[in-house]
């Protein structure tokens, strides 16, 4: 299946591009497909960045006195490099044989006095006990940042991946079922850390400074995102007509 690089639709954005003369800061293309990835998520704020690992880099670092981290050993070494980089302890808890997903029945009240947080990583579409962790949350405050790259667009009971947790991080990778070539993206439902989580991915734009980093996606990438988003529902449909 063609790339949304390759179609008419890109070409046309691509032509707005040069007349617009805006090829990144959070322009057209990029506020659109935030808005769209938002209700694709079913989240309340989204920001788009230029990859899946400093989404999570961003999400760690909004959690202000992170030090020490509940997740899961299997996952891409994207996950627990970010934790390492932010000088983060990883505590791994085995995962749930079924989805091979952190299992939520493993952790007890020592895990959480221990840890500041929770990263549970969603796996080849399977969410994780959402249900469990949401009572975890509750119970003890206790943020978690779901690491969704491998589940933009799955629900569970009706309700959509954005619509758990403290946040979610995505990756648009070209390897994945949708994506923008290169890029990322984080979705919470908390409006003010939407916000700081934009300042701090899209610091020439913030208008009060805070600690940040440039992880900007381009409006090349997010007009191949809004092409690739008109397909995605075909495409998984393909997808899962080889595998189920």
């Amino acid at each position: 299946m063609p790339s949304g690089a390759t179609g008419k639709g890109f070409i046309n954005k691509l032509h707005e591009i040069e007349s617009n003369l805006i090829l990144t800061n959070r322009g057209s293309f990029t506020k659109q497909l935030e808005n769209k990835i938002t209700q694709k998520v079913g989240a309340n704020n989204t920001v788009l960045t230029c990859n899946g690992t400093l989404a999570l880099h961003l999400a760690i670092k909004s959690i202000f006195g992170l030090r020490q981290l509940l997740t899961t050993p299997i996952s891409y070494f994207s996950t627990v490099a970010c934790l390492k980089w932010e000088n983060i302890l990883p505590t791994f808890i085995d995962v749930e044989e079924e989805t091979l997903c952190l299992n939520p029945n493993l952790i007890n009240q020592n895990h959480i006095e221990q840890n500041q947080a929770i990263m549970p990583v969603h796996l080849y579409g399977n969410l994780a006990d959402v249900e469990t962790f949401e009572k975890l949350n509750k119970e003890f405050n206790t943020p978690i940042i779901y690491d969704s790259s491998h589940a933009f667009g799955s629900t569970y009971k009706g309700k959509k991946v954005g619509e758990f947790g403290t946040i979610n991080t995505y990756s648009f990778h070209a390897t994945k079922l949708y994506h923008t070539i290169e890029g990322g993206a984080l979705s919470t439902n908390n409006t003010a850390l939407g916000k700081k989580l934009l300042d701090m991915a899209y610091p020439n734009l913030s208008e009060n400074p805070v600690m940040s980093i440039n992880a900007k996606m381009s409006e090349l990438h997010a007009a191949v995102g809004l092409e690739e988003l008109k397909k995605y529902s075909k495409v998984l449909k393909k997808i899962q007509k080889q595998w189920i």
